[in-house]
């Protein structure tokens, strides 16, 4: 092999060294500034994530203490009064008919479950009461066929004797569904309930007894419903 040759094949592999090293120390850059940035994200989050956590639980903390000082300023004589008719309507057999949307729907469910379950005394016939918005295929039915606005005052008709109770439940008071509900039970002579919120809503001068959670956040509105049925079906269940 000739001079020539030999400086041709030291100069390819010198620059196959030199771009072998090139690429390392790229790699090298690139690792460096992938660590640099985890370090600075672990230093971040641990600045930041205390922060997060910290108006978390701030927020947390004022939404109990908000909750706090809406229950003291429940109407209790219409609670009270709602008692008497539940009272009533147990000792007469009367049927008791609950109904909602949403998050109310499950308060409503929730109060036939306790009512039927949760109140049951040896010395007290127990409570008919039906959920109106648990039986999923009629629901769908009527929504289907005749309209959102008529699922629940439909199996009303069906169901209904004067005399029943009706207990309604609307955060806003304004659920069409449950007002077409309401005005069917007052036509067919039934004892109409209605727990809502903001200021009450349509449902407030619909009602016979209206029961309103001074408050404008739904969460609150319906956390004190479910409070409040819990709180009647104590008192239902106890010996007098």
């Amino acid at each position: 092999m000739g001079s020539a040759q030999c400086l041709e094949c030291e100069g390819i592999g010198m620059r196959g060294r030199l771009e072998r090293e090139g690429r390392l120390e790229r790699e090298r850059e690139t690792w460096t500034a992938v660590r640099n940035l985890g370090r600075a994200c672990i230093m971040m989050g641990s600045i930041l994530i205390p922060a997060v956590y910290s108006a978390m639980t701030d927020s947390i903390q004022r939404y109990l203490t908000q909750e706090v000082e809406i229950l003291g300023r429940i109407p209790l004589e219409n609670v009270e009064r709602l008692l008497r008719l539940l009272e009533h309507a147990r000792d007469e057999r009367r049927h008791v008919f609950l109904f909602g949307n949403g998050g109310s729907a499950a308060t409503a469910s929730h109060f036939a479950c306790d009512l039927g379950k949760g109140t049951i005394r040896n010395d007290k016939p127990r409570f008919r009461v039906t959920a109106l918005n648990d039986n999923l295929p009629t629901f769908s039915a009527y929504a289907n066929d005749h309209g959102y606005d008529r699922v629940f005052a439909e199996p009303l008709i069906n169901l209904a004797e004067k005399g029943d109770l009706v207990i309604a439940f609307s955060g806003s008071g304004n659920s069409p569904n449950v007002l077409r509900a309401v005005e069917e039970a007052k036509v067919r002579g039934l004892t109409t309930i209605g727990f809502t919120g903001f200021e009450g809503g349509a449902l407030k001068n619909l009602v016979d007894l209206a029961i309103i959670v001074p408050a404008r956040n739904m969460g609150h509105i319906e956390d004190v419903h479910l409070a409040l049925t819990h709180a009647l079906c104590q008192a239902l269940a106890l010996q007098h």
